[in-house]
């Protein structure tokens, strides 16, 4: 039985590293709630094939036949899959990519199903064995992604499950033991689990090295920010660097005319400036030093005292627009925490262009994690906590946007931003569009309500600025008459 838990680790490794990197895959290719009915559909060839392994015949000899043939399909179909989703343009039909993550999925269920109908009497052991194989590929998953990109992880997977299918033909029940006299049947059996072993194995190295099945066609999805700006016949442009991780797949894209500013996109979607800047934060040039006239992010710092100026928080810095904002205005200590660490590479790596706004500042500190989980976990306070919600423009509505709950903005999370925030402190937050940003003062006043603040007086604490990208700015002290129409003046001075 040790060659069968040895292959059934293996098989369950591989397939939650197929299931990972499938979602990884499809969140590339199509809008959100589409990858969440992939996935489904997927989990349902799981059922489908343990429906299928019911109605097999149960004697040993054609079990282990059932056995391996399922084995050998899944391993052999995953490279099939990929180089549809790699080679064929975008196919604007959500059942096409849903039939290609179903089939090895189904022949999984096969396989799984069959293994505890012949071995009932270890299965306790061979459950062991899969849940320790599925927390491997869990493990492996966000190895591989990180350095091998979707595409070869998927085919990883494939590697692994023809590698258990030799260990499943090495505990075979069939009467012929594989060098059992005048067993050469038992010999043979090796022949299938090798050949295809060597096979996937090949693919995978050559698409390594050379790759065939490059990347998933994200720009042909008229959906994506990426092909958006890829097509636009005004920007138009392309993708210079792709980087993948567990997050996600990260590109960085240039503007054919448009040569001061370049966009990352994250499964081709929540675009994110990186400015072209000559390093010089007191004499920009080009497009940054049009950013306090141009971009609302930058009006609540006109009206900083130099007290106020110590310390600022930015969660979700992304392409480095609002460290520049915060550099522009004299802040003395940035702290700038970003959830994904390629894109915090990919903006060090070109330093160049974009003047080293995460390298060259000494004043700029850049951390790798979940914004509001660092906060928690932070005991300082800030004079400023700046949040600069990316518009992904996805197919989901301003109504869906509005509706959609996030762990940033919740009442709990306005509370965790004001005890982070000193006496004078402010909440800044971008929003998508009126609606969240209404959205926001609602939460905020209910938050506020909880701290013992009632509405009218929490009304004294907030402010709206801008149409197109509201502005949402939140102090913890109430602003005075003349702090109120200082602003005011400077609204309509602006129109």
């Amino acid at each position: 039985m040790f060659a069968m838990t040895i292959g059934i680790f293996l098989f369950s490794a591989s397939l939650l590293l197929l299931e990972i990197t499938f979602t990884r895959l499809s969140s590339v290719i199509l809008s959100y709630h589409y990858v969440f009915l992939v996935l489904s559909t997927a989990m349902f060839g799981l059922g489908m094939g343990g429906l299928a392994a019911y109605y097999l015949a149960d004697k040993p000899e054609n079990g282990d036949k059932y056995l391996t043939a399922s084995c050998a399909l899944f391993a052999v179909f995953i490279p099939i899959s990929i180089a549809l989703m790699s080679w064929l343009p975008y196919i604007a039909n959500i059942f096409f990519y849903a039939f290609l993550m179903f089939i090895p999925f189904f022949f999984a269920g096969i396989l799984l199903a069959v293994i505890f109908r012949l071995y009932p009497e270890e299965s306790s052991r061979l459950y062991a064995a899969d849940i320790f194989g599925a927390a491997a590929g869990v493990a492996a998953a966000i190895f591989l992604l990180r350095e091998f990109g979707g595409i070869n992880s998927a085919l990883f997977a494939s590697v692994s499950a023809s590698v258990a299918l030799i260990f499943f033909s090495a505990n075979s029940k069939s009467p012929h033991p594989p060098f059992s006299k005048g067993g050469m049947g038992g010999i043979r059996r090796f022949i299938l689990p090798l050949l295809t072993t060597i096979i996937v194995l090949i693919i995978f190295v050559t698409n390594v090295f050379i790759p065939l099945a490059k990347e998933v066609p994200v720009g042909d999805d008229p959906i994506k920010d990426l092909n958006r700006l890829i097509a636009d016949p005004e920007k138009g442009g392309g993708i210079i660097e792709t980087r993948w991780s567990a997050f996600g797949r990260t590109d960085l894209a240039r503007h054919a005319k448009e040569t001061d500013v370049m966009t990352l996109f994250v499964d081709g979607t929540a675009g994110t400036p990186m400015y072209r800047f000559n390093g010089d934060i007191k004499n920009p040039d080009g497009i940054v030093k049009e950013i306090p006239k141009t971009f609302p992010g930058y009006f609540p710092f006109l009206f900083l005292k130099d007290s106020e100026k110590e310390s600022a928080l930015i969660i979700g810095s992304g392409g480095g627009r609002d460290v520049l904002i915060v550099l522009m205005a004299g802040i003395k200590d940035i702290t700038a925490v970003e959830v994904n660490r390629e894109l915090v590479d990919i903006v060090k790596g070109h330093s160049k262009y974009n003047g080293g706004i995460y390298t060259n500042y000494r004043n700029v500190n850049i951390v790798v994690d979940e914004g509001r989980s660092f906060l928690k976990r932070s005991n300082y306070k800030y004079n400023s906590i700046i949040l600069t919600l990316p518009v992904t423009k996805s197919s989901r509505s301003i109504e869906g946007y509005s509706l959609t709950e996030s762990f940033l903005l919740t009442e709990e999370s306005i509370i965790d931003y004001l005890e982070h925030l000193n006496d004078d402190g402010q909440l800044i937050v971008l929003m998508h569009n009126k609606m969240m940003a209404l959205r926001m003062v609602s939460l905020s006043l209910s938050a506020m309500k909880k701290i013992g603040i009632d509405n009218a007086s929490a009304m004294r604490h907030v402010y709206l600025f801008g149409d197109k990208l509201p502005l949402f700015v939140l102090r913890k002290k109430a602003f005075t008459e003349d702090e109120i129409r200082l602003r005011i003046a400077e609204m309509q001075r602006l129109g």
